[in-house]
């Protein structure tokens, strides 16, 4: 087999801490409804030359996993140690997470099928037959982690939590890790509300059977006590709460630890009937009052594209939506950034990182300088 030909979307590294011996994990396959309690942890989530034969692109990410793997084994999960704010550790954390959601298999047909839509929807009076091709690129996923790697800074501002599962049902993840969800604006079907800059916004990522890492808008969410950046989590409704986030966003399969064999059979009825076809959507909104188009046989509109949210009410004891969260719910409207200024200041250093007129590490530096105070 050639060098470096199987590219791995979600790191073995992570994965492993879901098997009992480090070679097998329990793999849930969504499509066909199979179980495999020991399936090999090594051909999991991976496609030959995912990130390109030149390799570039998957050098960067292992360079990326090796920093992720020791911050998570060796510090959080051995130490139970959140990362400060704006330390070294947070800085690898946020990359890890932001770029992990942007390299998945299901985030590069997630792009295609973006893609494809708005292609459609834009030229669809004036060709025949669009629907029988399909429009895009000849690699999303290249596509998906250069947006992404722009936006890292958009999460800086998000308060980090790390949840200690004790109730005796162990937390699943899947191929697709990274859920990103809007307890305050969710059931909101028109419009977007998981954007990395969006109020309301939270990052779940479990990291072991035990362990989950949360990241939120805290002005929107309490989670635990104050100053406690540790939560334990008792409840097993609390726990299978979380595991439904990982159903509903899974692409393909779902992950599980040795003796989980019941518990995950269980829930795969009640959640795999929610799960969304698309994952994409795209409306067409008219301009209104707008003067008569100049060409004929055109209109003229705004486009908007969107991730919809998960078919999901969350409701767990240990976080609830504050009284008075800054930023009020919209049923028809996105939901509004956090932070409107601190998110212009992550788009201009996202302009020049892709002018290469700066590099990543700059950033609280180009903060520091354009604007007084560093996220909250």
């Amino acid at each position: 087999m050639p060098q470096n030909k199987k590219h791995h979307f979600v790191p073995k590294f992570y994965l492993r801490n879901f098997s009992g011996d480090g070679k097998s994990i329990g793999i849930y396959n969504i499509s066909s409804q199979r179980v495999i309690s020991k399936g090999n942890l090594r051909n999991q989530c991976y496609r030959d030359y995912f990130y390109g034969k030149d390799l570039t692109v998957e050098h960067a990410l292992a360079g990326m996993e090796g920093a992720a793997a020791e911050l998570i084994n060796n510090t959080i999960l051995k130490n139970e140690a959140v990362p400060r704010p704006f330390s070294a550790e947070h800085i690898i954390l946020s990359h890890f997470i932001v770029l992990q959601a942007a390299r998945t298999s299901y985030e590069a047909d997630a792009m295609a099928e973006s893609t494809d839509k708005l292609f459609k929807t834009i030229y669809r009076g004036q060709f025949d037959d669009l629907d029988q091709y399909e429009i895009g690129f000849e690699d999303p996923v290249l596509m998906s982690l250069q947006v992404a790697s722009r936006m890292v800074p958009a999460v800086y501002d998000l308060k980090i939590k790390l949840l200690r599962n004790d109730s005796g049902l162990g937390l699943i993840t899947s191929d697709n890790p990274i859920v990103r969800h809007n307890q305050h604006f969710e059931g909101n079907e028109h419009a977007g509300h998981t954007g990395l800059g969006q109020a309301g916004l939270q990052i779940f990522l479990p990291l072991s059977p035990k362990y989950l890492i949360l990241l939120y808008d805290a002005q929107t969410y309490k989670i635990g006590e104050k100053n406690c950046r540790v939560v334990t989590i008792s409840s097993s409704d609390d726990v299978a709460a979380l595991n439904e986030l990982q159903w509903l966003n899974a692409h393909e399969n779902i992950y599980f630890s040795e003796g989980e064999e019941a518990s995950v059979h269980a829930q795969a009825l009640r959640a795999v009937r929610r799960r969304r076809d698309e994952k994409t959507s795209v409306k067409e909104h008219p301009l209104a009052n707008r003067e008569p188009d100049p060409e004929p046989e055109t209109t003229r509109g705004l486009l908007h594209e969107f991730r919809p949210g998960l078919d999901v009410r969350l409701k767990v004891g240990f976080m609830k939506i504050r009284r008075r969260p800054k930023h009020q719910r919209h049923d028809f409207r996105p939901a509004p950034e956090r932070d409107s200024d601190y998110s212009d200041l992550v788009e201009e250093f996202g302009r020049l990182l892709a002018a290469k007129k700066v590099a990543p590490e700059d950033f609280f530096a180009f903060a520091a300088k354009h604007r007084p105070a560093t996220p909250r």
